[in-house]
């Protein structure tokens, strides 16, 4: 594998490689990792190769998609780090069960569906999901300079009056110096807000999220959640 010069997004080469596979009459089904609530983040991950790459980190997610094909898991972003000789090679042919506990160990054991845990969401490639579940397909601007005020567009679905707009450290946090104002529904499928990152802001990737939070109890089910990378320069 080639290393990459762009920065990747797990739903894009997961998207990609169900369309790939279909394309060849074999057809996987994208699932979406993430947690209850947009504030919790899943448990951190053991060492791991980025696709393209030779350097193992270790991340901490908010979010992150996966292919499901014959209920085994694959994963096109990430692979494990290989021992001493070996090449290194994407997390594939896994149980949901071995992938979680390969990539993020203890979170079979923090909970999946419910409590602090995760929800596994199936996905589909194409506009039909989009009208069941809150959805961001884009994201304009997706990156800006320091010292600027943006107005950002959301487009999306299943969007309404409810619908919250936060922007988020990778790790779940709200995002230092930067400030989000006068968010505007225009459509169920497109919001506008503004967003000013201050002078001083350090230059990094971070999350634009969407959601709506329960009236009643404030819990944010999985289906109404969502989240973009956005980069500031």
């Amino acid at each position: 594998m080639q290393r990459t010069r762009d920065t990747q997004q797990c739903n894009d080469n997961a998207d990609l490689l169900a369309i790939l596979t279909d394309s060849l009459g074999v057809v996987s089904t994208p699932l979406a990792i993430r947690p209850v609530a947009p504030a919790t983040k899943l448990v951190e991950t053991a060492p791991y190769l980025r696709t393209g790459t030779t350097t193992a980190v270790t991340d901490i997610f908010v979010f992150h998609q996966v292919d499901s094909f014959n209920n085994l898991i694959y994963d096109p972003s990430a692979g494990a780090v290989p021992a001493a000789g070996q090449k290194a090679v994407p997390f594939s042919g896994l149980t949901l069960n071995q992938y979680l506990n390969a990539a993020f160990p203890g979170q079979v054991a923090a909970g999946i569906k419910g409590g602090t845990g995760i929800a596994v969401t199936t996905l589909t490639v194409g506009a039909e999901t989009l009208s069941t579940a809150l959805r961001i397909g884009g994201l304009t601007p997706n990156r800006s300079k320091t010292g600027l005020s943006r107005i950002v567009r959301i487009i999306g679905a299943n969007l309404d009056a409810n619908t919250k707009v936060a922007a988020l450290e990778l790790d779940g946090s709200l995002a230092a110096n930067v400030t989000i104002t006068n968010v505007k529904l225009l459509s169920d499928t497109e919001i506008t807000f503004g967003m000013t990152i201050d002078a001083g802001a350090a230059a990094r990737n971070i999350l634009i999220a969407a959601y709506k939070p329960d009236g009643t109890t404030g819990a944010i089910a999985p289906d109404d959640y969502d989240a973009k990378l956005f980069t500031i320069q």
